[in-house]
């Protein structure tokens, strides 16, 4: 059954009654209708002197977009909130546990200061990239990865640098040492008697947390990670790495025998190093050698017993 009003009619030419109120309402949308045609018409055909209709047109537009900007200023201020209790006001994300693990010597407890991290803190306010950073800045720490753990817990896993040299510091006796990258770090004093010390290598300004930028001393610790990395050295334990001159390393072991090296070609001697120590085995001597490899082909040998 349709119920219908008295007052209107369908486009179909049938009647339809409705209440006064709907009537009323209907008559105004039907004259605000009539209104804005002809302004819009208008309004693309005035000239300099016509510009009313295009006037309230312009308001209306203006109207209409302080409104959308007024309802996007809501809508983000509510996600605000809406975020706020969801998660940076939600005790269920407090932070309760921090697993934190290093690779190396570094304390926890003395990572955690390093990074500012306090248990009972909201795990949404907790800043990634800042923790991060603060621990990057320590000289020891090469690498930080950092993730939140729900819904208690922040992982931090920490690299540390590997040391494969030592220097020494003009002007004092602090242990430092330097990783493959170049980077000084302070060392307990057997730790860095443990490492091979580079002799003529230490630029002016040498402190902890500087990375060593010369391109002789970049070599040298590269020669170094060489043979840390050759299955066929690795059992050798090297005592000093000396610069001879601006083309020549030294490689002094902890016998005593000492490889001359050129900085250009030097991957190709290495890898000729052992096979080469092995043949004079059997012939040396109870002194050190002493091995120039910086020929292209021929390669001497001193400190060999006589035939």
């Amino acid at each position: 059954m349709i119920r219908s009003w008295h007052g209107g009619h369908a486009a179909n030419g049938c009647r339809l009654d409705m209440p006064p109120v709907l009537w009323t309402a209907a008559s105004r949308l039907r004259e605000e209708a009539r209104q804005a045609a002809p302004m819009v018409r208008l309004s693309a055909r005035a000239g300099p002197g016509g510009g009313g209709g295009g006037g309230r047109l312009l308001k209306r537009i203006a109207l209409v977009g302080a409104a959308i900007a007024s309802i996007a200023w809501v809508a983000v201020a509510s996600l605000r909130s809406l975020s706020a209790v969801l998660f940076t006001r939600n005790p269920t994300f407090t932070l309760r546990r921090l697993d934190l693990t290093s690779d190396g010597r570094l304390a926890p407890d003395l990572l955690q200061r390093f990074a500012g991290i306090g248990i009972g803190t909201n795990l949404f306010e907790l800043q990634l990239r800042r923790i991060r950073s603060d621990l990057m800045a320590v000289p020891a720490v090469r690498e930080v990865r950092v993730r939140r753990r729900m819904p208690d817990t922040l992982e931090i896993r920490i690299q540390e640098r590997l040391p494969i040299a030592r220097i020494v510091m003009p002007g004092t006796d602090l242990p430092l040492v330097v990783d493959a990258d170049g980077w000084i770090i302070v060392a307990d004093a057997a730790a860095a008697a443990a490492q091979p010390l580079l002799t003529g290598f230490s630029p002016p300004g040498v402190r902890p947390g500087i990375q060593i930028v010369s391109p002789e001393a970049r070599d040298a610790l590269r020669l170094l990670d060489l043979c840390a990395r050759s299955t066929a050295l690795r059992g050798i334990a090297i005592r000093e790495v000396r610069r001879r001159d601006f083309e020549t390393f030294s490689l002094v072991f902890e016998n005593g025998d000492e490889v001359w090296l050129p900085r250009q070609g030097m991957d190709r001697r290495l890898n000729e190093l052992p096979d080469l120590l092995r043949t004079l085995r059997d012939r040396r001597g109870a002194g050190p050698l002493r091995i120039d490899m910086t020929g292209e082909i021929n390669h001497t040998v001193t400190g060999l017993p006589p035939r």
